[in-house]
């Protein structure tokens, strides 16, 4: 865990998100290892990805990865790709139909989301991390911003897009 913690998950997130990450402080993540599972993926006996299996709900959750080092060539070559398949094939097997694969933004244009749907994965709902847009001014900044990034909302327990066209 310690390895995977502060050489893979640690790193990688750090990189990914930037100064946007929110990261899990060890022990919250240690204690959903002490009664999950961690995957990891190797390359020539070296473990270089790994990713957290959280059983603590009915549906298990693929609740947080990493790549050592925060490895730009790994990612490249494949390794979350890989992390996905292999969890999702193990948890099959475990006789698991669903799998929570963990949230994203309500962007449509963020990166993750558009991962997660690549590999056919749906929305399920809104996550308890809500939050409220309203438009103060009309500005070009504010113009631009909603051009530029699609989102996803809920009304009336259905999920749909927004997009602003000129």
């Amino acid at each position: 865990f310690e390895e995977f913690y502060h050489h893979m998950y640690l790193p990688y997130a750090v990189q990914t998100f930037g100064e946007g990450a929110r990261t899990w402080p060890p022990e919250v993540l240690e204690k959903s290892f002490r009664a999950g599972e961690l995957l990891l993926v190797s390359r020539q006996g070296v473990p270089v990805a790994g990713e957290l299996i959280d059983y603590a709900k009915p549906v298990p959750q693929l609740l947080v990865l990493g790549v050592r080092d925060a490895s730009r060539e790994l990612v490249h070559e494949g390794v979350i790709g890989a992390l996905y398949h292999f969890a999702l094939r193990h948890l099959e097997s475990k006789g698991f139909r669903r799998v929570e694969v963990g949230k994203s933004r309500a962007f449509l244009n963020d990166g993750i989301l558009r991962y997660k749907k690549k590999l056919g994965l749906r929305l399920l709902g809104p996550a308890e991390g809500r939050f409220y847009l309203r438009v103060l001014r009309h500005t070009e900044a504010t113009k631009t911003f909603l051009q530029t990034n699609p989102l996803i909302f809920e009304r009336d327990g259905a999920l749909y897009g927004a997009v602003f066209p000129e």
